[in-house]
């Protein structure tokens, strides 16, 4: 069993690519989402971006919705 983190995560760009939802350009040192499941990387202006801020705020407040 793998204990590698399969969830989506703020992280840096390690090469330059493009956004699949924005269709900007990300540049190697910019602040990502990066989703290791299908290695997609997604801008922080991204739709994916904002639901992760919003799990994440909701799991840090221990809100009753964190966990759909």
């Amino acid at each position: 069993m793998s204990t590698r983190r399969r969830v989506p995560y703020f992280t840096t760009a390690q090469r330059n690519s493009v956004c699949p939802e924005t269709n900007t350009a990300i540049r190697k040192g910019d602040p990502i989402v990066y989703n290791p499941t299908y290695r997609i990387a997604y801008a922080v202006t991204s739709k994916t971006a904002d639901h992760l801020r919003a799990r994440q705020f909701a799991e840090t407040f221990n809100m009753a919705d964190q966990n759909y």
